[in-house]
């Protein structure tokens, strides 16, 4: 499998036109530009280095079995303790320090 890249100025909107686009796609962005992004778009986007990244495709099984597999185990270990929560990968986070 060959996976493109793609630095392009404008992101697609819609769930539609990013299914056109490269099954890795990247575009540089400004930190605003992401978040204000956040509510518009509809799939999966992410923020790394002045760059916005989206990955479409599917994982394979033995991915999801290896993720099901480390959630319970952390979720075992991390039960009693109250700092901690264990959460699949959908979930937003920022830490404003870094």
């Amino acid at each position: 499998m060959t996976i493109e890249t793609t630095i392009d100025p404008k992101i697609p909107l819609t769930l539609a036109e990013r299914t056109e686009a490269p099954e890795f796609l990247r575009v540089e962005s400004t930190w605003e530009e992401y978040v204000d992004l956040l509510d518009e778009i509809n799939y999966p986007i992410f923020y790394l280095n002045q760059t916005i990244i989206s990955i479409m495709g599917q994982a394979s099984i033995s991915h999801e079995v290896l993720v099901s597999t480390l959630t319970y185990l952390f979720n075992r270990h991390y039960f009693s303790l109250s700092d901690y929560s264990v959460m699949g990968s959908s979930v937003l986070i920022y830490i404003e320090e870094r």
